[in-house]
């Protein structure tokens, strides 16, 4: 697992000097990401002469690779990492103290093979210290999301039909919400 973070990490580094070298007033902001990975749209790499209006953002290679020679087959790789410290005294009114590290991580690919149909998959592992488990934290890898979509165009709207398992937004979230 350490050795496909640091990969992962290196091979998004390949792009960190572009970043300083141009400047926001030229170009336009790529679109912004997206609270479920799976909604992203990285489409606007694919022709190099559109993607150079927008400004390069970080891992940008990563964010769309071309198949293909007329690139309607794409990868796009993706990720997170959140780290959090959390420490607590006299816990439940007690004299008990409590601290501990916990990180979490998801590593996602989307792969297109066309205008109309794709594959998405997400790895998730979750991780705390201190020995003692927290259900909610801990995770050694599971597969997060994994599904299969087809679109079918039609004359007035576009039907599609997802096989698999994927996070649902509902709504504003009040009730019922995914814990990301």
């Amino acid at each position: 697992m350490k050795k496909l973070l640091l990969l992962f990490i290196l091979l998004g580094m390949t792009d960190l000097y572009y970043l300083q070298a141009q400047e926001a007033s030229e170009k336009k902001e790529p679109p912004a990401f997206m609270n479920d990975s799976a909604d992203e749209d990285y489409k606007y790499l694919r022709d190099e002469e559109t993607a150079e209006e927008y400004e390069k953002m970080f891992a940008q290679n990563l964010k769309f690779i071309g198949l293909n020679a007329d690139k309607t087959v794409y990868l796009s790789l993706g990720g997170s990492y959140r780290p959090r410290f959390e420490s607590t005294i006299n816990e439940n009114y007690t004299t008990e103290d409590d601290s501990y590290y916990s990180h979490r991580l998801s590593l996602h690919t989307n792969l297109n093979l066309g205008e109309h149909f794709r594959f998405f998959g997400e790895l998730f592992h979750g991780f705390t210290s201190g020995g003692e488990e927290r259900s909610l934290e801990d995770d050694e890898l599971a597969l997060h999301q994994a599904f299969v979509e087809l679109s079918i165009p039609s004359k007035q709207n576009e039907f599609v039909f997802t096989f698999g398992r994927k996070q649902l937004t509902y709504g504003a979230g009040r009730l019922l919400d995914r814990r990301d």
